[in-house]
């Protein structure tokens, strides 16, 4: 795990973001670094209604938990972000805006922020590619085109979406997600009308699955998210999260219990594996900062060569760098 830069831990205010992080990446095929951002914002609209949103999502202690944060405080979040950065900003080619739900929710980040905030990173001479996050119901033509008129035409506009799962019993029954694939879909139809992107989170083994449960799963929302983004015309990626346990989470009280253990290092390898063949693959390496009580592992001769591997594979998307021999644990 590599650990964020926590700009502000004595005294959060709202003017200066959660954390950053600048990591080596691919992006669009080229070398450089990512810089991920996690802005200081109020927070997910469905995690905040009565009854919460998702089951096990743990982003609300990053949050404002519903305090506004005015466009001017973003800004000024984006612009300490960028300045903690200032050496690394040669080679940041993709900006990750995080705000612990939905950029797009007017709600959550003003319509006059979301394109100041874009603008301030899209100025960066070398930057290819921003990525902000939310969930279906707010991806709109009336929202995304002015976005996408506030960068310039080489910087590549990114839209993630957390599908977690493809089958329903998983995502409504385990992780209630509340949007449909019908949802999902006409999302994407939206993004290829206005020329943005796709990148989907699929989650591996979400909820207490078998291996063999979690990879059928993980692999045909592959399957299932490359399809429809290209009957779109749709450029997509898939974001491979391994899942990790947050305290203070239904899925930390499932761990505690022994009702719930992450996914093997060798499970993720295996799902990217799977993945590669069907087109761009990121795997999650629980960057966030959560301070999970338990992320996946293996024995310690193998963990960090699988990590490595992982990292290397991220870099290349080349499936041959995820080549790695178990030693005398046989995987298991």
């Amino acid at each position: 795990m590599t650990n964020l830069m926590v700009l502000n831990p004595a005294t959060p205010g709202k003017r200066r973001p959660t954390a950053t992080i600048a990591v080596p990446a691919r992006v669009r095929g080229v070398p450089g670094r990512r810089l991920m951002v996690i802005l200081r914002a109020p927070g997910c609209t469905y995690d905040r209604q009565p009854g919460g949103g998702c089951t096990y999502c743990g982003f609300r202690h990053l949050t404002t938990n519903g305090v506004r944060v005015t466009t001017e405080e973003y800004i000024g979040q984006m612009e300490a972000a960028l300045a903690a950065h200032e050496t690394d900003l040669p080679e940041i080619r993709e900006i990750d805006i995080y705000n612990s739900g939905n950029f797009l929710n007017d709600a959550e980040v003003p319509p006059d922020a979301r394109a100041a905030i874009l603008k301030v990173c899209a100025e960066r001479e070398a930057v290819r590619l921003l990525v902000i996050e939310s969930r279906p119901e707010f991806v709109c033509r009336e929202k995304l085109d002015p976005l996408r008129a506030s960068v310039r035409k080489n910087v590549g506009l990114e839209v993630a979406i957390g599908l977690d799962a493809y089958d329903d019993s998983i995502r409504e029954g385990s992780l209630r997600k509340g949007f449909s694939l019908a949802d999902f879909e006409r999302a994407v139809e939206v993004l290829g009308c206005v020329g943005i992107d796709l990148l989907v989170y699929a989650m591996l083994k979400p909820c207490e699955l078998s291996d063999v449960e979690a990879l059928r799963d993980v692999v045909k929302a592959g399957e299932y998210v490359y399809g429809v983004a290209a009957r779109s015309g749709v450029r997509a990626r898939i974001g491979l999260e391994p899942t990790f346990v947050v305290p203070a989470t239904r899925l930390a009280v499932e761990y505690a219990s022994g009702a719930y253990r992450p996914p093997s290092l060798w499970l993720v390898k295996e799902a990217a594996e799977r993945l590669a063949g069907m087109g761009p693959v990121t795997v999650g390496l629980w960057d966030e900062d959560l301070n999970p009580a338990a992320v996946p592992s293996s024995c310690d001769a193998c963990r960090m060569r699988l990590i490595e591997a992982l990292r290397t594979f991220n870099l290349t998307q080349d499936v041959s760098d995820l080549t790695v021999a178990p030693c005398e644990c046989n995987a298991s």
